[in-house]
């Protein structure tokens, strides 16, 4: 609560989200504390009895946060305008489950929260409930996290934070264990456990089937090359001190290399923006011509190989964009060439 309020300067009247800490999930957690506390007070002896307090308490605080920001029913993003869900929440990887990342990532990522949970069920099986003792909180959370993590890529983070515990425990009992042992082969399967569980992810990285040379160094040259990169977008500092619409994933790179301003990025606080900038390109070039007048948009700036942009072009064929690809360009548009390594530029006239 303090550190809330401290870093918080309008406390609970600030913004609610449902991604994020707020006021909501502090008033949440305030209910369930106002059952738990009592509960550990006079700590009842029935196992029963606990987890039905337990239960209470997490109802409590569900309620208490769904009554204050019913949207979250919907998930973490639930608040995010439909539009913006479909067009670039729904295409940002990190928020997608783990099947549908790449191999590599995901056998990284995933590989020391499934090598944590073996050894746990390990010590379980052949050293008995005393070996695990006190353990069931962070198996607990281990174990939910890497749901979350397989479910919602970007939770791994957190997930893997909860391995550090029951992997530092299963280390232990690995070293006590070897040193009893008088087997050699034995000794070295407990040394191989031991290093699986401190570099699990540097071996299932190492492991994963590589690219060949040749398509590691071509696709080198490609990104190297790409209107998108770091080395194209710095071209764009020759123009004037300007309002830009470009794609979310050029933004941050025009705002780090030049003295221009964006209309969005793949920020999802600036709802507005974002609505806006995916709206000016999938509309009809008057709703679009609207939009660029109401924003002040100086020039909007564009990569067709990106993949936001080949969206628009698929799903919206008579917006502004595939217009513009298809050479129907409005005359309220100038086009000024390419810049960098591609990027095409039209000035709003």
């Amino acid at each position: 609560l303090a550190l809330f309020l401290g870093t918080q300067p309008t406390g609970f009247t600030a913004a609610r989200y449902c991604d994020t800490m707020s006021a909501a999930h502090i008033w949440a957690i305030m209910g369930a504390a106002a059952l738990l506390l009592p509960a550990c007070h006079f700590a009842p002896a029935s196992r029963a009895t606990r987890f039905a307090l337990c239960g209470m308490a997490g109802l409590a605080a569900l309620a208490i946060l769904l009554w204050i920001l019913p949207h979250c029913t919907q998930g973490a993003f639930g608040d995010l305008d439909p539009v913006v869900r479909q067009y670039w929440y729904a295409n940002v990887r990190e928020g997608l489950p783990v099947w549908q990342q790449d191999g590599r990532a995901a056998a990284t990522f995933m590989a020391p929260l499934l090598v944590a949970m073996l050894g746990l069920g390990v010590l379980w099986r052949f050293g008995g409930r005393n070996k695990i003792q006190g353990l069931g909180t962070a198996a607990y959370f281990l174990f939910f996290g890497s749901i979350l993590s397989a479910l919602v890529f970007r939770t791994v983070s957190v997930a893997t934070v909860f391995t550090i515990v029951p992997a530092a425990f299963c280390i232990v009992a690995a070293f006590h264990t070897y040193r009893k042992e008088p087997r050699l082969w034995v000794r070295l399967m407990l040394v191989l456990a031991v290093l699986l569980l401190m570099t699990s992810g540097l071996m299932a990285n190492a492991l994963y089937p590589a690219k060949s040379a040749t398509a590691v160094a071509g696709a080198g040259q490609k990104d190297a090359n790409h209107c998108a990169s770091f080395a194209s977008v710095q071209a764009l500092s020759a123009l004037p001190p300007s309002n830009i619409a470009a794609p979310f994933n050029l933004s941050p790179s025009i705002l780090l290399t030049s003295q221009h301003m964006v209309l969005a990025s793949s920020h999802h606080r600036n709802r507005a923006g974002m609505r806006d900038q995916i709206d000016l390109f999938r509309l009809p070039q008057d709703q679009a011509k609207r939009i660029i007048d109401r924003r002040a948009i100086d020039y909007i700036i564009a990569c067709p190989q990106d993949g936001e942009m080949k969206r628009y072009k698929k799903q919206n064929p008579s917006g502004l964009w595939a217009q513009i690809e298809s050479g129907k360009t409005p005359e309220w548009l100038e086009y000024q060439g390419k810049m960098g390594k591609g990027l095409m530029v039209w000035r709003v006239r």
